[in-house]
């Protein structure tokens, strides 16, 4: 099944969307506005920490569709006729593919709008972009931080002391170059390859600074599902397959959330959080099925998104070691899958000997245990997720 890439997120969808639609995400400091055309769409993307004054660059893509060549061919120089307006500057579709500078007016307004024109002037569509964002100005001197674990076919947030301008900004995996989506004064986003997989050598160098280096883990994430257009009744399954994860330096978060909840139900939620500790995942592989049952006939979609720990994130930094068991021994922890829960009915995802910490309905974690050691872990947890 082909599988469709929104920042780290992918998308399972049994129906395209061709009409004249916008969308907004904001996922790991990139800020993307995709308009979507009946030639294709037209895909901007913008740090999501921009400030007044900033000297801020993003870049444009165009994908056109077509099953052949010369509709291909034809819907792309459709596309290539628009004009995308962001901050007063105008940036034609035709620079698809490159990187545009942007200095941001020092009275902007917290949204700022990104306007599509079309080749005679009209403006045929907008969005807006949410600013300022929650990132802290990196202290003089300060050094970049590379992840030790990144996903491919995804961007990567690098933050540190940028200067906004890409075209400075030199960044390489093994030697090859890594596309720059956006940066801003604090953090450069790249695009990880899909080839990526592996541990490779990530250097980023701006303008005369020295270089930052670090060895990183590329961490594929494959999703499928069996049958996609479901009759009245019948089940199907969503895989997830999670390779190079081995030597995690905090614990990773995977989520699933079943968007097509009136058509499918998924089991056994259709909101699921898994967290993969550093001692969860053995070998670096984590692969799991996920059954769906239709309640009407028709398609569905689940969005199936990982997101790895950043390495500066209090969030991630704690050992599983730290929650002792109620016999007041460390040891023994880990995902043990799907088990059995008090409240009846519901699902545990992590179990501490017999002290259970549970993620139920909506992604909450809950105490499942009724002993102080369940009702302590379940304390430091919520707070080590920020919850």
């Amino acid at each position: 099944m082909k599988k469709y890439y929104l920042l780290v997120a992918m998308l399972i969808a049994a129906c395209i969307n061709s009409g004249f639609s916008q969308t907004v995400s904001s996922q790991k400091g990139l800020t993307t506005a995709i308009f979507n055309l009946p030639a294709g769409s037209i895909k901007i993307n913008l740090p999501d920490d921009i400030r007044p004054g900033d000297l801020i660059s993003g870049s444009i893509s165009a994908e056109p569709v077509g099953k052949q060549a010369k509709q291909l061919e034809m819907n792309l120089a459709e596309l290539k006729k628009y004009t995308v307006e962001f901050n007063g500057q105008k940036i034609p579709v035709t620079e698809a593919g490159k990187s545009f500078q942007c200095r941001i007016n020092k009275g902007t307004q917290p949204q700022q709008l990104l306007n599509l024109f079309n080749s005679s002037g009209t403006n045929t569509a907008q969005v807006n972009i949410q600013g300022p964002g929650k990132l802290q100005q990196q202290p003089a001197g300060a050094g970049c931080n590379i992840p030790t674990h990144v996903l491919t076919a995804a961007p990567l947030q690098i933050t540190g002391p940028f200067d906004g301008n890409s075209s400075n900004t030199r960044c390489s995996i093994e030697s090859k170059p890594a596309a720059i989506l956006a940066e801003s004064p604090r953090q450069c986003i790249i695009e990880i390859p899909a080839d990526a997989t592996g541990v490779k050598k990530l250097e980023v160098k701006e303008n005369d600074q020295p270089s930052c280096i670090r060895q990183i883990t590329g961490v594929e994430l494959n999703v499928s599902a069996g049958k996609t257009n479901l009759l009245k009744g019948e089940k199907t399954y969503v895989r997830v397959e999670i390779t190079g994860i081995q030597n995690l330096q905090g614990t990773a978060k995977l989520t699933l959330n079943n968007i097509t909840q009136d058509v499918v139900l998924m089991k056994p939620s259709n909101d699921l959080l898994i967290l993969l500790a550093p001692d969860s995942v053995g070998k670096g592989v984590y692969t799991k099925s996920f059954e769906l049952q239709s309640i009407k006939t028709g398609t569905f979609t689940v969005n199936v998104n990982l997101e790895l720990p950043d390495n500066n994130s209090a969030a991630y930094n704690f050992d599983l070691q730290d929650l002792k068991n109620e016999s007041g021994y460390p040891g023994s922890y880990g995902y043990i899958g799907d088990q059995p829960c008090e409240p009846e009915g519901k699902i545990i995802t992590w179990r501490w000997h017999k002290t259970f910490i549970c993620e139920i309905d909506g992604h909450k974690i809950l105490p499942c245990g009724h002993t102080k050691e369940g009702n302590d872990a379940f304390e430091k947890m919520k707070k080590l997720l920020g919850m």
